[in-house]
């Protein structure tokens, strides 16, 4: 803790030095070290300009029920690639290829094989870990774990930075500069009413999630699988394979599905806590073995073919409950437009803490990385923009980094919020199960 206080101090007495005017370094902080603040800290450090990432969890990501796979497409793999192709080629050494839609009835084994867009699929943790060993052998990164932002405050005085950032063990630090990268119920985006009163979280399906040791027999690991129950149209599944052997299985449910099967347990539209990820439904020893008895029934009776697949007894210990899909969506006032900066310019959101997703279309991670580019592209821009050829190629300033904030955050808007719109709409039991999966599995 003495070495802590020792490192603020200094980190302080740093900032507070720094000069007022706009032509001065700037003092950036990232908050959140998942991939879209973990890649914008690595090309920012490219470009000279020294950043603090905080990230809230202390030790490695760790594969939860709350885990998902990552599908990487062109999307991401090209925001990648800015950061230079060895570094792409060291994360894909991390991940495997997806070349096809899997759909599967589930009754039957009848299966079709879709050619998709090529994609590297991940786990999260295993993408996590792979860029923070790439910034960690950055100097102009300072990733800190174990400590997050708790709130952020913009003031006016001329003696301080703009930002006074308050951090969840008590402490504060001075910015002239944040990058809010800190998931959907970002604490640097509540921090300011004119970025929160933008959106809404919003709540689509939910899931019944459990992880198996090796992929079946007459699985393939070059795509994923949509797999049907004959004549159900309240869940399907999705079983995705992930690195190591293993596979990902969710049983994506919806209200209706809870009215036809209530062992599913309460889990009502809006019930989530809009401030945390602490909305999984947690089992205890009593209720998790009821769910698994009864999902091993349901799908002993829907799906037989993939229930003796899936060797059903021994993966069902690790079934979970999930909490419902949430995404934000953006309702603004007539005649304003959504925007992801601060009017000041000092703060921008990136990822999931600007435009948080559904699965339905796996853009999610995709348009996470790409806005960390886009931003980036957009600091690059401003110092071009200066005309001297010198500077281009020199340290962006303060106000380079304002100015491209403004930039970034009033045009990256209507590039994602269609994808998010179109995401939600895919994953509704109107729209997604009966048009497509259900059409699929009867071609």
């Amino acid at each position: 803790m003495a070495r802590r206080s020792q490192r603020q101090e200094e980190y302080d007495k740093k900032i507070v030095e720094l000069q007022k005017d706009k032509e001065s370094a700037p003092s950036l902080v990232i908050a959140g070290g998942g991939p879209a603040g973990l890649l914008a800290a690595i090309l920012l450090g490219n470009l000279g300009i020294k950043t603090t990432v905080l990230e809230r969890s202390s030790g490695p990501d760790q594969w939860t029920s709350k885990s998902f796979s990552l599908a990487l497409n062109e999307r991401g793999t090209s925001a990648l690639k800015k950061a230079g192709p060895d570094i792409l080629k060291e994360v894909t050494n991390f991940g495997s290829e997806r070349n096809f839609t899997y759909f599967l009835d589930g009754g039957t084994g009848r299966q079709k094989a879709i050619p998709s867009k090529p994609s590297i699929i991940f786990t999260r943790p295993g993408l996590v870990q792979c860029l923070e060993k790439i910034a960690s052998r950055e100097r102009n990164i300072d990733l800190r774990k174990g400590v997050a932002i708790s709130e952020v405050h913009a003031h006016a005085s001329k003696n301080l930075p703009p930002l006074t950032l308050e951090l969840d063990d008590g402490s504060k630090i001075f910015a002239t500069h944040v990058i809010g990268a800190d998931g959907m119920w970002s604490r640097v985006r509540q921090s300011f009413v004119e970025l929160e009163s933008q959106v809404d979280i919003c709540t689509e399906n939910f899931g019944v999630h459990w992880t198996i040791p090796n992929t079946p027999d007459g699985f393939e690991r070059d795509g994923v699988y949509l797999c049907t129950a004959p004549g159900e149209s309240l869940f399907y599944f999705i079983a995705a394979p992930i690195p190591h052997g293993q596979m990902s299985i969710t049983m994506v449910c919806f209200d209706e599905t809870v009215e036809k099967y209530p062992w599913l347990g309460d889990i009502k539209q809006g019930s989530h806590n809009a401030n945390s990820w602490e909305g999984t439904k947690v089992q205890d020893d009593d209720s998790n073995q009821g769910l698994r008895q009864n999902l091993g029934l349901l799908l002993q009776e829907k799906v037989p073919y993939f229930f003796e697949a899936i060797g059903l007894d021994d993966a069902l210990k690790t079934a979970r409950i999930n909490r419902r899909v949430t995404w934000l969506k953006y309702a603004t006032k007539e005649g304003k437009n959504a925007s992801y900066v601060t009017a000041e310019g000092t703060v921008v959101l990136i990822g999931d803490a600007a435009h948080g997703m559904t699965p339905s279309l796996g853009e999610g991670c995709n348009t996470a990385l790409e806005s960390a580019v886009r931003l980036v592209e957009a600091v690059v821009s401003e110092m071009i923009n200066d005309g001297d050829e010198n500077k281009s190629r020199a340290t962006p300033t303060s106000r380079h980094l304002t100015a491209a904030f403004v930039k970034y955050g009033l045009s990256r808007p209507k590039d994602v919020i269609p994808i998010q719109e179109m995401s939600a709409s895919r994953g509704r039991l109107s729209n997604f199960t009966k048009n497509d999966i259900k059409k699929a599995s009867e071609t």
